[in-house]
């Protein structure tokens, strides 16, 4: 049977970031090999509300201040994940949690699974982050082979 190395430093990234209110935090980790391959099974923050698309289409922001105020919760995420070193590299509404405090919506960032802390990075042979929401600049080197990119510009 062939055993793949456990899934921890993505968790370990995330846990590192976690301590930030528009973070979701790590509660609990565990690891359990299924049929030769280890997965992780992570307790972290309820966010009831889902993702920031579903919370727009159930009507959670009423009016353009709590749009904005979603907005500069998901930067200072951001800024608090690039100060720890932390890059999460696939930034889309599907990995921005929300939940209900009082009136206000409490926006946290997740899903750090492609994750890195590195400063620079190369595709190598794969591709890293959902081209949809990737920047123009950073499409363009995709195809280019051992081209440098900065996963702190692809998350700005």
């Amino acid at each position: 049977m062939k055993v793949m190395p456990r899934p921890e430093a993505k968790s370990r990234l995330q846990a590192t970031v976690g301590d930030h209110k528009n973070v979701v935090a790590v509660r609990e980790v565990s690891y359990e090999v299924l049929k030769g391959e280890w997965y992780a099974c992570i307790r972290m923050d309820l966010c009831e509300l889902g993702d920031f698309l579903q919370a727009t289409q159930e009507g959670a922001f009423d009016n353009e201040d709590d749009v904005r105020s979603a907005f500069l919760q998901t930067i200072d995420g951001v800024e608090h994940c690039h100060q720890r070193q932390v890059f999460h590299r696939d930034l889309k509404p599907g990995n921005v949690l929300c939940s209900k405090e009082g009136k206000k919506v409490q926006v946290k960032i997740a899903d750090f699974g492609l994750a890195t802390d590195r400063c620079v990075c190369y595709e190598g042979h794969g591709v890293y982050g959902t081209y949809m929401y990737m920047p123009p600049e950073r499409i363009q080197k995709l195809h280019a082979r051992d081209v440098a990119y900065s996963p702190k510009e692809q998350d700005v």
